[in-house]
């Protein structure tokens, strides 16, 4: 019998603390000179510094017969638990041929053309995303966490494939005509937009709203309810204008309602009414049906709340200036009234 030792280490270059070094003969032998069968088996249990103890001996394969025989090594890790040593997963396993003059260091051994199976370390991981993502701690060296976040994107940009032709990875790009559907219906409420028609000169688009105010006492003078200055060319011509007005007058006195395409000018429409339990719900439609400048605009009102509806008004100003429409009371006592809903849009 020889002498065998030996340090181990696991991957990380980290000593093989209490682990195990098991010892298999490829063969049945015999013990040279003799008719003993050596033992085919070895199990070797490393030290805390990850060592084979002082004095351990095995039968060699110089030592056996027949000639030729190797030693199949295989090392394990290991943890003392309760006390006992206990096996752990498998770091190496190699072919040797153990032979020479005792003592013979097994880490020194050069592996067999047979057999040889390594668990090699890694000195880095490194980790790539797409594009739209950000990768931080790549590569690891050691120990430690890849953490992949979402990447910042410009406003008003999607995520989809290509618009046009054959199928690609998708990224982050603005909309086109052809991501939405043709039969694509939708329900929801609209603030800012232009609604396209099927025809030409069927826009709309929105150009103000006004919510509920506070109520406004009656002081005998004539008082602004909604106002909204339209910019000059607004108007032009085959264009115009659709006003929805909502208020509440509480009081007894009979109010005086004006509305005015020029606040400096005259109103194109007077009219009266008395407290209601209800509010009141006003529409304008001022068309221009000639041309640009000094035209006349012709106003089909809608008053709910026992008025009378369907007046067709007339009025003519030049928008090619600015104009602000303005709907205005006038009461003698203090009764009040309240804004509730102003909504301005331009039919194109």
């Amino acid at each position: 019998m020889k002498t065998v030792t030996g340090s181990f280490i696991d991957p990380q270059g980290n000593a093989l603390a209490n682990g195990l070094v098991r010892l298999k003969l490829s063969q049945v032998v015999n013990i040279s000179g003799t008719a003993l069968v050596a033992p085919t088996e070895v199990s070797i249990n490393l030290n805390s510094s990850g060592q084979i103890p002082a004095n351990t001996q095995i039968w060699c394969n110089d030592e056996v017969t027949p000639l030729g025989t190797t030693y199949q090594l295989t090392a394990f890790s290991g943890s003392i638990i309760n006390g006992v040593q206990t096996q752990g997963g498998q770091v190496m396993s190699v072919n040797v041929s153990i032979t020479g003059s005792s003592p013979i260091d097994l880490t020194t051994l050069t592996p067999t053309q047979q057999g040889v199976s390594l668990v090699v370390p890694i000195s880095s991981v490194g980790l790539t995303m797409p594009a739209e993502f950000s990768v931080a701690g790549s590569p690891l060296l050691a120990n430690g966490t890849l953490a992949v976040t979402k990447v910042n994107e410009n406003a008003n940009q999607v995520w989809a494939g290509p618009t046009t032709g054959v199928p690609a990875a998708p990224a982050f790009r603005a909309l086109v005509d052809a991501d939405i559907p043709g039969g694509l219906t939708a329900s929801g409420t609209l603030k800012n937009k232009t609604l396209q028609g099927a025809a030409s000169g069927n826009n709309v688009t929105l150009l103000t709203v006004q919510g509920a105010g506070g109520a406004i006492t009656g002081n005998s003078a004539e008082q602004t309810v909604f106002s909204f200055a339209i910019p000059a060319g607004t108007i032009g011509s085959l264009k115009g204008i659709r006003v929805r007005i909502a208020y509440h007058h509480v009081g007894s006195a009979s109010v005086t309602y004006k509305s005015y395409l020029n606040a400096a000018g005259s109103p194109f429409q007077t009219f009266s009414n008395v407290s209601s339990t209800n509010p009141d719900m006003l529409f304008y439609e001022l068309m221009n049906t000639t041309a640009q400048t000094a035209q006349t605009i012709f106003a089909q009102s809608s008053i709910a709340g026992g008025f009378s509806s369907g007046a067709i008004l007339t009025d003519t100003q030049n928008t090619a200036n600015a104009l602000t429409f303005k709907f205005t009371f006038t009461v003698a006592n203090t009764d009040s009234v309240t804004p509730l809903f102003f909504m301005v849009e331009l039919v194109q």
